[in-house]
């Protein structure tokens, strides 16, 4: 019979804090702010919070960083500050203070022996030309004989909808009805 245990928590989401670019998937919208507490718990009641742990999550595809004990803390002003904004009660310069401020906070910092970079601050303004690509040589293209056979050329077209289909094809790669 269990009696106690040391039961990991729920994550609670506290908010979005400031919009970034996540490195991971490119999604331009608020990293939020999510802690994950862990509780001593008796008879599965939990009772006394023994870890919490910080971290900016990005809300499409969950990658994240943690925070420390600071930096956890500047998010929690950073979400209240998020709130009034779109609540039309602080500025947008002061936000954009307050964005860089944090930002600025998120220096690099060693998960598992690798750095991870700071988000990316604010998304640039509508309009603005994009930063020209590095000028590195492109690698040279091998020989098409070095290719090989490429994929079977297309004899007919589809009789619904006119796709065309490779001689191999049983079905329509379009609309998947049979290939007569």
């Amino acid at each position: 019979m269990i009696i106690f245990g040391f039961g990991g928590g729920r994550p609670k989401d506290r908010g979005p804090v400031v919009p970034a670019r996540c490195p991971n998937c490119g999604n331009e919208n608020h990293l939020r702010h999510v802690s994950v507490t862990r509780w001593f718990s008796l008879f599965f009641i939990p009772l006394i919070p023994y870890s919490t742990k910080h971290f900016l999550l990005c809300p499409v595809c969950s990658q994240g960083r943690p925070l420390t004990r600071e930096q956890a803390a500047r998010a929690g002003e950073m979400v209240e500050a998020t709130r009034r904004r779109q609540a039309g009660e602080l500025s947008h310069e002061d936000y954009v203070a307050r964005a860089a401020a944090f930002t600025s906070l998120l220096r690099p910092i060693d998960v598992a022996g690798a750095d991870q970079p700071a988000p990316d601050p604010l998304p640039p303004p509508p309009g603005t030309p994009l930063p020209p690509p590095p000028s590195a040589p492109l690698p040279e293209a091998p020989p098409v004989e070095a290719m090989g056979p490429g994929p079977a050329a297309p004899t007919d077209g589809c009789v619904s909808c006119g796709c065309p289909l490779p001689d191999h094809a049983r079905f329509c790669p379009n609309c998947g009805r049979p290939a007569d």
